[in-house]
Order: C-alpha cells, then structure tokens, then sequence
C-alpha cells in the first residue's frame, strides 16, 4: 500500500467513533445484547473501510464507512459521490436478490449521508463467515492446474452468475435506482455522475474524454522521465479513442444494456472450503453496460489474444467454456441485436477492446501497460507499441488531437 493512499486510510481509522459506532449497531437489535468493534483488525477497498461487529451472543456483523474521497483525484462531482454510490449499491443488491440466485449479503441498515449518529455514511449488513479463494486452493497466481476441481468449479459459478446477471437489462448505461413505485429505474452512473446514456456510443465517448483528463490530473511533470510517462499515458488515451469506433457503432448498440458487476474478481468473493462462493461483494462499481463492456466480468477474465500474462489467458479460456456450457440453460437462441452469443462476444474483437477498456476503468490511471494488447487489436498482431509509439506521437494526427485538448481544455498539457 503506497504512502498516500496508506495515511488516507490510517488518518480515517485514527478518527472513528468506535463507542458511537458499537452504539449504532446495538440499535439494529435487541439492546440488551451488545455489541463491540474489533479495532485491531479492519479491511479496506478503494472507497470503504470494512470493521467486523461482534455482539456479546456472538452474531457477526460487518459495517462499512464511507471513506473521504479527497484523495482520489479521478472523481468528479464528489459532494454527492458517498450519497449516490451507496443509493445505487443498495438498490442494485436488492434488484440482483430478487431476480438471481447470485448470494449477496443481506443488507441490516445504511445511511448514504453523514445525517446519522456516527457523521458517516455507512452500510451494515451480515458477516459472510467464509474464506477467500486463495486460502481453500483457488488460486490464480503464477500457475493455473486447469485440472484443479476446486478451481473449476469457481470459474463456472462466476460464468453462471455473469449470465444471470446478463438478464437484467434495461434501456439505458447508467445506475440501478429505485424508482419509489416498487420497481427500479436507471440514473446517472453513480461514481462519475454522467449520465444516463442511451447509446453504447455516448458511453464510450464520454469515457474516452474521462481518460485524457485522468491523465492530465496531478502535479505538472517535472523531469524528462515524468514527461515521457505522460505522454506515453496520452498515447493510452489517444488508442482508447481510436479503438471504440471498432466497438461504439456496433449492432448492440442501442441495447437493452445489462447490468454488470464490473469488478468481478476474486478479491470479491467469499467460498467455502470446497470453493462454493457464498457471497459476492462490493457492488458499488456495479450499473448497466453495452454488451462487448459486459461480456467480461472483469479484466480478470478478459479475452486477451496477445497478453504477456499467461495465467489470465488460462482463467479466460476456462471461464469462455463455461460461458458455452452454461449459456444454452438461459437462452436456447442469442438475445442480442446481432445475434452473437455472450461466449461469441467474450472472443470478439470487440468483446477484447472492451476486456482492455475495463482494465483502464479498473486502474483508473489509463495506464501505458495495457496498450500493448489494444494496439495489436486495432493494428494487427505484428504491431509493436513499444517500438512505434514514438513515432506515432510525432505523427500530425496525434498532435491534432492533442492541440484540441489543449483548445477544449479536456487535459492540461
């Protein structure tokens, strides 16, 4: 855990509450029980700290506290990011709960304001007493054994749960709201507060102008070193831009959008000593995608042709046969506008751009290491991005580009 991000979290943890917090818990249930944080122990994401809650007749609960995002320098309009991504969370666990069999923790009580007896926004909901992949023999470093039964078994119920998710669909990108009848409805996507869109193209559009002002963030570069990173992350942006023409105009593109998880990996899943997952977490990424965006879970099991990374090409190749064993049992025909199945779409061309694309929207830096795979898509298997980058940024087109960021001040450059 790097400096900044380590004293964000320590410099939170330093200011809770832990009586008034112990205090709210007890509240949710019969106040003679009690109930007592474990401040000693504690998990973190990139936006919630994670405490466990203990009660005296040994019921587990977890609470989750909204962490100050003023550090995360990619986010926009973060007066209402805590409000709206706990909104949008709550309402799609309870959407997914209705319509799938995809285990999600039991929601207790949230607040998705600082209006409440702690001062912080925060979700409670059940312990998930389990382990994580890794520690039962799921595991996804270094080397797969394709033979592992356990491993197997992961892989399938992730490619199950994608394609159950894969049949809540609605006619807009955006995120999952209750719409105050008993239904749901689609709003802006929550983290960005963009939206909603009504076209893949307008999504990926607006997420090309996100990554050039991502790159543009931070401290001017100061040495030729810090320069040079810059603007090989600019070539990032400036690819992203040119590889959606092959993906924003496709057939699917007008939907109807599913909704994705977006950061389905195993970090964010509890199993059993067998590998059953018995609960799928941290659904605040989670809104509705244009289908080559959804049809990997995450860039974890992406379709990626020319990866340097021999275990992620493992993991997708295992998670696209179960995407074709496991497809037929929901939809006997392809329900998509282009007639290509989800297994189809993980393979495609596009399916792999949009495999790329996630892990840009993952990183959050559009880092310069996943142009390699998005530079052989767009320009052919031969194509070396280290060796033409250069030139490409000398080259008249890039600096059009690149004066009309400068014009539409899109970036500081």
């Amino acid at each position: 855990m790097h400096g900044p991000y380590r004293d964000r979290i320590t410099s939170f943890v330093a200011t809770l509450p832990w009586e008034k917090i112990e205090q709210l818990a007890t509240s949710y249930r019969d106040l003679a029980v009690l109930c007592t944080v474990n401040r000693e122990r504690y998990t973190w994401g990139v936006f919630s700290l994670v405490l466990e809650l203990i009660f005296d007749d040994g019921v587990p609960w977890v609470i989750r506290l909204r962490m100050p995002p003023g550090s995360i320098l990619w986010l926009e309009n973060r007066g209402r990011f805590e409000e709206q991504v706990l909104v949008s969370e709550h309402a799609t666990m309870q959407l997914v709960k209705e319509r799938t069999s995809i285990p999600v923790p039991a929601l207790i009580a949230w607040s998705s304001t600082s209006d409440n007896p702690i001062g912080i926004p925060f979700v409670i909901q059940e312990a998930i007493v389990g382990y994580r992949p890794w520690q039962v023999g799921v595991a996804f470093d270094d080397k797969i054994d394709m033979e592992n039964e356990k491993f197997r078994r992961y892989i399938r119920q992730i490619a199950d749960f994608h394609l159950q998710l894969s049949q809540i669909r609605f006619k807009q990108v955006g995120s999952v709201l209750l719409d105050g009848k008993g239904g749901y409805t689609i709003g802006p996507v929550a983290q960005w507060q963009r939206g909603p869109y009504t076209s893949g193209l307008a999504y990926y559009s607006y997420l090309a102008s996100r990554m050039a002002k991502i790159v543009s963030m931070g401290d001017p570069p100061k040495t030729p070193k810090e320069r040079q990173d810059r603007l090989k992350r600019y070539f990032g942006a400036w690819l992203y831009r040119t590889a959606i023409v092959h993906v924003a105009n496709s057939d699917d593109g007008r939907g109807p959008f599913p909704l994705a998880h977006n950061d389905l990996h195993m970090g964010n899943t509890i199993v059993d000593e067998d590998g059953n997952i018995l609960a799928v977490l941290d659904w605040d990424h989670a809104h509705t995608v244009p289908v080559e965006r959804f049809s990997s879970p995450s860039a974890a099991f992406g379709a990626l042709p020319y990866t340097y990374q021999p275990v992620t090409a493992q993991r997708a190749k295992l998670f696209h046969e179960s995407l074709v064993e496991l497809e037929p049992k929901y939809y006997p025909k392809p329900t998509t506008t282009s007639g290509k199945t989800f297994a189809d779409l993980h393979q495609s061309t596009e399916g792999c751009i949009a495999a790329v694309i996630g892990a840009h929207l993952e990183s959050s830096r559009c880092d310069f290491e996943f142009a390699g795979d998005l530079y052989k898509l767009v320009f052919g298997e031969e194509a070396d991005v280290e060796a033409d980058w250069k030139r490409i940024v000398a080259a008249p087109l890039f600096k059009s580009w690149m004066e009309g960021l400068k014009r539409m001040k899109d970036a500081k450059v």
